[in-house]
């Protein structure tokens, strides 16, 4: 795909960069969130960073709801042991 072509361009650049993902706990499971990390580690990612969604001008009513599963303190410790700089914004 040529979101992951574009990864390694940018990683054989040499530029300072940080790896985002923002993830919203009804679209995105907390399994599919771990996968993609692994994959982001094994092509050498060093600064990955987790935004958690901010709800509050959701388009979709159905969406303006985050569930609990936000706080997953294991999740947040095997992203922190994949990634020498690993941050997670709320």
């Amino acid at each position: 795909m040529a979101n992951w072509r574009s990864l390694e361009h940018l990683l054989a650049s040499g530029v300072d960069y940080e790896c985002r993902t923002t993830v919203h706990w009804h679209l995105f499971e907390p399994n599919r969130l771990l996968i993609l990390a692994q994959r982001l580690h094994a092509l050498g990612v060093r600064r990955f960073a987790v935004q958690l969604v901010r709800t509050a001008r959701m388009l979709d009513p159905q969406l303006s709801g985050v569930s609990m599963q936000a706080s997953l303190p294991e999740l947040w410790r095997t992203l922190g042991e994949l990634f020498p700089e690993f941050v997670l914004r709320d």
